[in-house]
């Protein structure tokens, strides 16, 4: 019974080479994509909750630019003023 196990897990080297100046280069240009790929999402990051918390004030005064100053807005209205800058702040949420 020993002697089917240990035919099941044999394997043979047919040959082995050392690795190729090509291939070392693209194995340390692989380790250097996986450890700044963390730094690129966090940058990334960084820059999407800048703009997402900076768009704000420009969307409320564009809004202040296009509505007349004695108007009146609906609840319905207003909501659907300020869906924009809620999903501004909950998308900066999501980055952070």
């Amino acid at each position: 019974m020993a002697k089917t196990d240990d035919i099941k897990y044999r394997f043979e080297i047919e040959s082995v080479d050392p690795i190729s100046p090509h291939n070392e280069a693209l194995y340390e240009m692989g380790k250097e994509m996986l450890k700044s790929s963390i730094t690129t999402v966090r940058d990334f990051c960084k820059f999407m909750i800048n703009i997402s918390m900076g768009v704000i004030p420009i969307y409320l005064g564009v809004l202040k630019l296009v509505l007349p100053k004695n108007i009146t807005l609906s609840p319905t209205e207003l909501l659907s003023f300020m869906i924009s800058p809620l999903l501004f702040i909950i998308s900066a949420i999501i980055f952070t």
